[in-house]
């Protein structure tokens, strides 16, 4: 007795850009400028036209009643997420096998989304995150070398997960469940530490 059409698609565009620039000011010091910008945007669009048939014995222009009931609807959606870094180190070489970076570096990140049925949501978050980085070359051996680095940064939430667009399980389960997107997601911000 249902009938149901769905239809969605969805495109999704971004770009980076960034940069460093090094000059040296002392010696064995040399000091670096960087930026980071990416930009992602997605547009989504989801349609379903539920039509279940009635059988109330009566018909219309030859054919059996129908009504219009369900989960119909219509909906499109857009988010996007912009991401700056700027960044500022001093680079020590304080000897042949071993250097130190250290530095500052500034993170922000606008996340916005809106759609036709509800109203435009925006979120601008940033961090200021220490730079710590050690390098150390092995004795004798042009291609081994000891890394190690800790620095705060963000992760931003992917577009995707900012559109409010239904999905609708076959089981609906624990492990496979309807789920939908949070226009009022932020970016998760974490301690990382580096060894290699």
């Amino acid at each position: 007795s249902l009938q149901r059409q769905r239809e969605n698609g969805n495109r999704e565009t971004g770009w980076t850009f960034s940069g460093k620039y090094t000059m040296p000011y002392i010696e064995n010091h040399d000091l670096s400028f960087g930026w980071d910008h990416a930009w992602q945007n997605r547009s989504e669009t989801d349609q379903q036209r539920d039509i279940i048939r009635t059988n109330s014995g009566g018909t219309t222009n030859g054919s059996p009643s129908e009504s219009l009931s369900g989960f119909s609807f219509d909906n499109s959606f857009d988010a996007r997420v912009n991401r700056y870094a700027l960044f500022a180190q001093d680079e020590w070489n304080y000897s042949k096998q071993f250097s130190i970076y250290t530095g500052l570096r500034w993170e922000g990140i606008v996340t916005s989304s809106h759609g036709n049925d509800y109203a435009n949501i925006q979120n601008r978050s940033s961090v200021w995150s220490p730079i710590l980085q050690t390098l150390y070359k092995l004795p004798d051996n042009n291609n081994d070398q000891i890394r190690f680095g800790i620095a705060r940064t963000y992760k931003a939430p992917d577009t995707a997960r900012l559109l409010p667009r239904r999905s609708y399980s076959i089981s609906n389960t624990a492990t496979n469940p309807d789920n939908t997107g949070n226009p009022q997601l932020k970016p998760e911000l974490s301690w990382g530490l580096d060894l290699g």
